[in-house]
Parts: structure tokens; sequence; C-alpha cells
């Protein structure tokens, strides 16, 4: 077959399915026949012809719009039939085509026209090929060529979609957990005790990741005491980074002291060891009072971990500051100083700033632990030239070893 026979085929078979009128008849199941109006047929009904050269009778009733054909689309099928297979031809349909918004139809001349001229610069720059190296190539071939795919609208590396596709699994987990936990509180306040057994046993056996959030926000909720209990052990298991986090938090901030002893006997069963950052910000920052401290200072105690002594060292010794009204022994706290220092501006008439220094009993019982029973009070001068006594010795043991 020549090749002016192949292309004389091919735009026949493209304009024979285009030849016929093109109205779309829109049906009341939300399907949609393409075709030319034969004629009307018995009670109104449609008597269509499809591009396929099918006949079918739509009864008035099912149809709910006729969309006629494009005039443009028309003119066009009009053209196309008596379109020589001349590279100027082709050239002047497809620009007649972007003229009229015919985007599929100009890129089927063009796609020709380059068939036939393939150093047609302007038809390839036209279908969106750009030069790239020694070669003309679409976009999608440039962006493979770097390793990109088309994702969602947009370029991006296969690792990149990787990581976007399993952070959207995650969240589509997490959310069904929040969902799963919901049930599970509602089983547990139900009058039959059948149904609350059957939640506390579906909660002790979660170990998925996944339901972390949903656990930590249930946690923050939860009054009751003994689901706290059960809502922390459950956490404790899953050894997640939240969890852990959350473990440290509630064994300084709680309120019960049940709850800050159970929280740190689970840090202790970490298989990691347990940052000391969070407890020795609450041995200094401004802004704890002087219960936190202590209480930041028992649980570096538990946890046993040496590094903690320098910084309980330098709370041994804390100021507060409190705000009083004049003429009452009420005493508010605002702020704390390690060592003294900063100044609080507090309006309102009649009241006074006072600064109060309070001995640390659990910083000092923390140290007296962690130095394997030495004593010095609350002396920070002696504990702090035993500890660089102590920190010398190591280095110089450590040299010997060498």
């Amino acid at each position: 077959m020549s090749r002016l026979l192949f292309f004389t085929t091919l735009v026949v078979a493209f304009v024979a399915t285009a030849s016929l009128r093109a109205d779309t008849y829109q049906l009341k199941t939300g399907g949609e026949v393409v075709g030319a109006l034969v004629e009307r047929g018995e009670k109104g009904s449609y008597v269509v012809k499809t591009v396929e050269g099918i006949k079918v009778t739509l009864p008035r009733f099912d149809v709910i719009k006729v969309i006629p054909e494009n005039p443009a689309l028309a003119e066009y099928k009009s053209r196309a039939r008596s379109l020589p297979d001349t590279i100027e031809a082709h050239r002047r349909l497809a620009a007649w085509c972007t003229e009229n918004k015919l985007t599929e139809e100009a890129d089927h001349h063009l796609e020709r026209l380059l068939k036939l001229d393939p150093a047609d610069q302007a038809a390839r720059q036209s279908l969106g090929y750009q030069r790239y190296g020694n070669r003309w190539m679409t976009r999608e071939q440039i962006m493979q060529e770097r390793g990109l795919v088309l994702y969602r609208g947009k370029y991006r590396t296969p690792q990149d979609i990787a990581l976007r596709e399993m952070q959207e699994q995650a969240e589509k987990a997490e959310a069904d957990w929040y969902g799963r936990l919901k049930n599970y509180r509602n089983w547990l306040n139900n009058p039959r005790r059948s149904r609350g057994r059957e939640a506390e046993e579906e909660i002790a056996q979660i170990t998925d990741p996944h339901a972390v959030p949903a656990l930590l926000k249930w946690l923050d909720d939860e009054p009751d005491e003994w689901t706290r209990r059960l809502l922390l052990e459950t956490l404790q298991a899953i050894r997640h980074p939240d969890a852990v986090r959350t473990l440290v938090r509630l064994s300084i901030e709680s309120p019960d002291p049940d709850e800050r002893q159970q929280c740190i006997d689970y840090l202790l069963q970490q298989d990691e060891p347990v940052s000391l950052t969070p407890y020795v910000q609450k041995l200094t920052g401004k802004k704890n009072a002087n219960v936190i401290v202590n209480r930041a200072a028992y649980a570096l105690g538990q946890l046993g971990n040496p590094e903690a002594i320098s910084p309980l060292i330098d709370a041994l010794v804390t100021e507060h500051k409190y705000v009083t009204r004049h003429g009452s022994d009420q005493q508010i706290a605002v702020g704390m100083t390690s060592g003294g220092g900063g100044g609080l501006n507090v309006g309102g008439k009649g009241r006074k700033i006072i600064t109060k220094q309070h001995e640390n009993h659990q910083v000092r019982r923390a140290l007296e632990k962690l130095s394997n029973g030495e004593s010095y009070g609350f002396n920070d001068v002696a504990w702090r030239r035993w500890f660089v006594n102590e920190q010398q010795y190591k280095y110089y043991s450590s040299r010997r070893d060498q």
C-alpha cells in the first residue's frame, strides 16, 4: 500500500466517523448517545444514527437534553473531506482548527504534517515538543528522561510519590482508628458488662502505631483514672515516639502521683534511653513552679542517668517569684529563676512581688542516688567540687586504659 493510499484511508476513517452530524442526547440514566437525528418516531421518540452507523430509537421521556453539534466541528468535517495530503494543506487546516478551538483535530493534522516533514519545527512546537539535547521530545518524555513521573498534575520523583502514598495510607489508617476507639469508649460506658470487657480486651491488644494519635487524644480527654491506666499501658507497649513523649510529660505534669510513677516505670521499660532534656528544662525554666522542679528531679533520680548530675546541682536551690495581695498571706507563684535574677511587672493595686528561695529536697535526693550515696546537703559548691573531681578521675582512668 502506498503512503498516499495509507493516509487517504486514515483520513476517510477519521472523517467518516465525524461526517455524520454528532448531536449529543443525554439520557435520564446518566448515559448519552452521540449521532445524527434521522427522524422523529412515534410519540415523539428520537431515531438516531450513531457515529458507529447504528440506528437506535430513544423514547422522548428518556431524553433529558439534546446538545447540538458544534458548528465549527461541522465546518471542519466539510473541509476535511476534500483535504489534499500535502504539508501546506495540513498546516492551514491545523491553524484553522486552532482558531476555532478544535484542539484534537488540530493535533491530528499537525501529527500528519510531521509524518510528511519531520523537520518542521513549528509543528513540533505546536504539539508541545521541546528541543532536548539533539532530540525533539514532549514535556512528558523529557521529564521521564529526568526520572520524573506525572502524578496528580505535577511531575515528581518515584521516591516522592511513594512517600506521599505512604503518608496518605498512614493518615487513612489513623482516621480509621479514631472511629474504632470511639466505639471502644462507648462500649466501656455500656451498662452491659460483657461489652465493656470486650472493649478492654481490644484496647489491650492494640499494637498498630497508627492508633497512637487517637489513643493520645482519648487520654487527653479522659478523666477516669482506671481508663487512663489502661490507655497508658497500651501506649507504652507500642513504643511510639509520641507515646514516649507523653509518658515523659505526664511523669512531671500529671496531678496524680500514682500516674506519674506509672509513667516513670513505663519509661524504664523502654528499649532506648530516655532523653533528659525535658526534665532538665523543668529544672531551670523560668516559669516552672517549685513543685514542678521537684517532680522533674524525682523522675531524674528514678531514671538513673548520671548525665543529670550537673543540671541537678544547679537546681539545688532555686528562687521563685510570687504575687501577694496587701494584707493577705495568699501567695501566687508567677515564675522562677535559678540562682536569682530576672524580674516581672504585675499590675494591680495593692499587689507586690516577693522572691523566695527554696531548698529542693527531691533534687538533693536525686543527687545522692546518682552519686552512689554522696551527701553534701544543699551546698552546691561542694557538690560541684565533687563532680569535677569525678570527671577528672574518669578521664585519667580512661587514659590509663588506652
